[in-house]
């Protein structure tokens, strides 16, 4: 686990590798208390998370924030980071 971006430092990353997908979850987090997540999934071979035979793609499972916490920006700094994430991901292949 480590930051995910200076410039969203309440978002910490966690980056896991299988043989036929990647995984990037994040979790925003404010004192402590969790206010945000997201959990998307990157294929490393075609078809192994969605059904596109030509070309790789990813799924997003969750994408969340905190009802005390909506309209801060949670869940949008969550998608970007996670956007960069797979952007990389793609693009050393």
């Amino acid at each position: 686990m480590y930051d995910a971006s200076p410039e969203y430092p309440f978002i910490i990353a966690r980056i896991g590798k299988g043989a036929a997908s990647s995984s990037v979850e994040l979790v925003a987090e404010e004192d402590v208390i969790i206010i945000g997540l997201s959990d998307i999934e990157l294929e490393r071979n075609k078809e192994a998370v969605c059904s596109d035979p030509e070309t790789l793609s990813g799924m997003v499972w969750h994408l969340a924030a905190h009802p005390d916490y909506r309209r801060r920006g949670v869940a949008s700094a969550s998608w970007l980071i996670a956007h960069r994430f797979a952007e990389k991901a793609t693009s050393c292949d």
